[in-house]
């Protein structure tokens, strides 16, 4: 097993495309630690003030680590990613943009900017009173999608990308459908903590640092991403349908949980 380390010096895209050259190239069952900044790619710093949410340069924004090539992978197979490791900066930022999201415009008619402190342990301060859970996950994890040419890296699509699902924390392992040879996977857009729907369109986004382990499953034809969890609660029944993000309407994001505890045959 080898262990990859993916910098903030090394290139980023923005765009699925399968002209991007790998950054690193990596054997089944080898370990990536990516180095990411949050989904603005640093527009954004502990200064920044209200007025400079609505100055985003949106060519700049979901800078994806990677792309890694996966040596083994074709279509037919699956990519599977077990989230090792993440931990996110020691600050980040959370906004509201006019016009963006699911919160009406007449509501919210002006930018909103709030910046966290992530460095007061499980929780942080939203305001005088009101704390909220440090859960940080990447909100961008995919494949390349097949074919694909300048594709924008949101709405998410077959093979996973801007799926905003605060379920993929450390522990999880997220099954990809290969779409392209070798893989090509990229990550980005990390979240320290987001509610599920991310409906006024941020979590706490910040950069992060994050260990994955990607495998080869081979001959294992998916059609959608799976997430694994450890230990999944049982509700109603066996399935539990969450909304993982709302922000790219109207391709919303839809998860359907179900505990491996639930299978007899499951080892």
């Amino acid at each position: 097993m080898t262990e990859h380390v993916i910098t903030r010096a090394m290139p980023t895209h923005t765009t699925w495309d399968t002209g991007h050259e790998p950054v690193v190239r990596a054997e089944p069952g080898d370990v990536v630690e990516l180095h990411m900044d949050d989904f603005a790619g640093g527009q954004i710093t502990r200064d920044s003030a209200h007025a400079d949410v609505a100055g985003l340069d949106f060519d700049r924004i979901y800078p994806l680590a990677g792309p890694v090539w996966l040596e083994g992978a074709e279509p037919g197979d699956a990519l599977s990613v077990e989230v090792l490791e993440l931990e996110p900066a020691d600050w980040g930022w959370a906004c509201i943009i006019p016009g963006a999201g699911l919160l009406p415009e007449a509501e919210f008619p002006e930018p909103y900017l709030k910046v966290f402190a992530l460095d007061e342990g499980d929780t942080t301060q939203l305001a005088p009173g009101v704390r909220i859970p440090v859960e940080p996950f990447l909100g961008t994890m995919g494949v390349c999608p097949a074919g694909a040419r300048a594709v924008a890296v949101p709405p998410p699509h077959a093979g996973g990308g801007n799926m905003d699902c605060r379920h993929l924390t450390a522990g999880a392992t997220l099954l990809l459908p290969v779409l392209e040879p070798g893989a090509r996977f990229s990550a980005g857009d990390a979240h320290a903590a987001q509610g599920d729907g991310e409906v006024a369109i941020s979590g706490i986004e910040c950069a992060m640092r994050c260990r994955v382990r990607l495998d080869v499953v081979k001959d294992l034809a998916i059609t959608a991403p799976q997430l694994r969890r450890p230990a999944g609660p049982l509700c109603s029944l066996a399935g539990d349908l969450k909304i993982t993000e709302v922000v790219d309407a109207p391709m919303w994001m839809v998860g359907c949980f179900v505990p491996d505890a639930v299978f007899e045959d499951h080892p």
